[in-house]
Order: structure tokens, then C-alpha cells, then sequence
């Protein structure tokens, strides 16, 4: 909320390997996706190895929030695509 992103209700869940048949790239925050991509799927998996928030203190918790916008805003830029913000 203190970014004006509303999280209420919202549960983690795991990405199906339908839902990642048509990427290009897949991020994940500190784990592997090569359990969960397709067979045969030809896209980039980086893995940005960030701490799990859960348990962390407010400002920590706000420091991973801020390095995640950061790396999104870099790997925009570095695709070539536009960014809200």
C-alpha cells in the first residue's frame, strides 16, 4: 500500500507450464524455474536471488520491494520496451 500497490487478498500460487508456453523470459526471485517450464521451451530464465520477504522487518521487506522495481525497470530498458514510471 505504501507504493499504492493493493496486495489484499492476493495469495502466491504457482505458474503453470501452459501459462509460460509463450514467454520469452521467465524471473524468478530465488529459485529455479526448470522444474516448471515446458519441455522444448526455448525462453531465457534469469534468477535474481532475492530474500524472501515473509518474516522480514517493514524496512527490510520495503528494500526487496525496491531492488525487484529497480531490476524491472533495468530489464525493460535492456529489452527495449516502454515503462509506466
Amino acid at each position: 500500500a505504501e507504493v499504492g500497490i493493493d496486495l489484499a487478498g492476493r495469495v502466491p500460487r504457482e505458474i503453470t507450464p501452459e501459462e509460460l508456453a509463450d514467454c520469452e523470459y521467465v524471473v524468478t526471485m530465488g529459485c529455479s524455474a526448470g522444474d516448471v517450464c515446458p519441455a522444448g521451451w526455448g525462453g531465457e530464465n534469469r534468477d535474481w536471488d532475492l530474500d524472501d520477504p515473509d518474516g522480514k522487518s517493514p524496512e527490510e521487506a520495503a528494500a526487496i520491494r525496491d531492488e525487484i522495481a529497480r531490476r524491472v525497470r533495468a530489464l525493460v530498458d535492456e529489452l527495449g520496451g516502454e515503462r509506466n514510471g
